[in-house]
């Protein structure tokens, strides 16, 4: 609990705090992985700060707290991150729901004749209910990811088994047939803090929060649903599945060290900290990718400014900055990408954490409509905010509660009533759901390449978009089926045999012919 010394002061409308010094909590995490990150208690004196209860509410900690946790990471150069305890991150994205009811599928009347065999396959059999409305997939040139040219080229392939971390809301307990049988459920884990201010799990990641949509649920499909109604990113692609990950909860937020220690958890890491936590045991399933559909802005939800751009830039934002850095640094060594959210404020990104953090190496992604235009509501890159990571481009959807055909569909949850049972879907908007399209093809790209690191993956994605900056998922798959195949006969070419590259099941010759069937729409 803190302390505070507090002098005589009078304030209107806002309560000032005192003069003298405060005892403040910090959350702490050391450069030397070796040591344990601890709660410690700092003397802290300002002289400027106020009690702002608005901005307590949404960041989790008074802006003095800020203050003290940047100076006392400037100050030790053994630490790496200092946090306020308490501070939130929430879910970036707005869902509209429908009813859809579980009748017999009906064909699309007309399918042209100008798509490939394979494509007509996949629509005849896999997909046909809902695939006309998903636009987000398609092949039309800077609008849709061109999610069926990239199926058609890994059916070449010889693929690997890929794992992509959701951290989020978790999943419903009920979902629809599109979504089952693509999660990793084996080792379900709720990340939290508990009431002795310490990340603890709950082997559950069951989302019990549905009256906010399940958002968990929704980012996963997107990725890796498989039909018969919905499919996404990678949903044609039976060796890349989900690991959902759960740090939301009912209260609206998660606390900031829990998230960061799901993102390290989700690589494969298993810290001390991690090994004092009684039910948390070591990722069996380690993933290539981590998609982060969340984060905190400088605006609220009402859409008021929380912090000044003063305080959200020098004081804020360098504290969570650390915090998120050293976890996504911690995965970056394994070879793993993070793929984050822009934001949902139509704002520049440094109004938004972690997207808008200069110092870390992620993939941040800006949301597009159905034209293919940057959504109004999302979070855009600018010059004078220079970013180390990568900005990229995905349909997010965009006015949705007008016209659902607008929005990015994809599986909800299941319910039972007297009528028997109904599935609801749901038609989304928002960087929620523009991030996990990216995810889905950098996954793709390990399951071709799984050694690959991230600036690999960086380089392959940054040369696949639109001319808009809209993600391409077949250049993505042919930048990398041509590299490997390169690879591949230089090494031959040396003199060598190499039994642990890429398996390129018809040769050169065949692919470049399934190519040739590809045509855009």
């Amino acid at each position: 609990m803190n302390s505070y010394r507090r002098s005589s002061l009078a304030c209107i409308a806002i309560f000032c705090l005192p003069l003298s010094s405060l005892a403040i909590e910090l959350q702490v995490r050391y450069c030397d992985t070796a040591r344990k990150s601890e709660v410690i208690t700092v003397e802290y004196t300002d002289n400027d700060s106020v009690l702002d209860q608005r901005f307590i509410d949404h960041f989790g900690a008074p802006l003095a707290h800020f203050k003290a946790a940047n100076n006392y990471r400037n100050t030790h150069d053994d630490v790496c991150s200092a946090l306020p305890k308490n501070t939130k991150s929430y879910v970036m994205g707005n869902a509209q729901a429908i009813h859809i009811d579980r009748l017999p599928f009906q064909v699309e009347s007309v399918i042209p004749e100008v798509l490939s065999d394979i494509q007509k396959e996949f629509l005849q059999a896999e997909n046909v209910r809902q695939w006309s409305q998903q636009w987000n997939m398609h092949n039309h040139i800077g609008v849709g990811v061109a999610a069926e040219g990239a199926w058609a080229q890994l059916r070449f392939t010889g693929l690997n088994k890929t794992y992509v971390a959701v951290i989020d809301s978790g999943v419903t307990e009920f979902m629809p047939e599109d979504l089952q049988g693509r999660l990793e459920m084996s080792q379900p884990y709720y990340f939290y803090v508990n009431d002795q201010d310490k990340v603890d799990v709950i082997a559950s990641v069951i989302d019990t929060d549905l009256m906010q949509g399940p958002h968990g649920t929704v980012v996963a499909g997107v990725i890796a649903a498989q039909g018969p109604r919905v499919t996404g990113v990678a949903g044609d692609v039976d060796e890349i599945m989900v690991l959902p990950v759960k740090v939301f909860g009912h209260v609206g937020g998660a606390k900031t060290e829990a998230i960061t220690m799901a993102i390290e958890w989700a690589a494969g890491i298993y810290s001390e900290d991690m090994a004092s936590i009684a039910q948390l045991q070591p990722n069996q399933t380690p993933t290539k990718v981590i998609n982060l559909s969340l984060g905190i802005s400088r605006v609220g939800k009402d859409g008021m400014v929380a912090a000044t751009e003063n305080n959200w830039k020098n004081v804020v934002l360098p504290s969570l900055c650390s915090a998120y850095r050293e976890s996504i640094n911690k995965v970056n060594a394994l070879g793993v990408t993070v793929v984050i959210s822009a934001g949902n404020y139509g704002q520049p990104v440094w109004n938004s954490i972690p997207a808008g953090c200069p110092n870390i190496n992620a993939i941040v992604v800006e949301a597009t409509n159905n034209n293919g235009i940057k959504a109004d509501y999302s979070n855009y890159a600018v010059n004078d905010w220079p970013l180390q990571s990568l900005v990229l481009a995905a349909p997010g959807g965009e006015d949705a509660e007008l016209d659902l055909s607008k929005g990015i569909i994809s599986p909800g949850f299941c319910m039972t009533s007297t009528l028997g049972v109904y599935c609801r879907y749901f038609y989304l908007e928002g960087t929620s759901f523009s991030a996990p399209h990216v995810a889905g093809i950098a996954a793709m790209i390990y399951a071709l390449k799984p050694d690959a690191d991230v600036s690999y993956v960086k380089a392959k994605l940054s040369q696949s978009t639109w001319g808009n900056n809209v993600i391409n998922a077949q250049e993505a798959v042919r930048q990398t089926v041509v590299a490997e195949q390169s690879n591949d006969a230089q090494f031959d070419g040396a003199g060598g045999g190499n039994s642990t590259g890429i398996a390129v099941a018809a040769g050169a010759g065949a692919l470049a012919s399934a190519l040739a069937l590809i045509l855009f729409m």
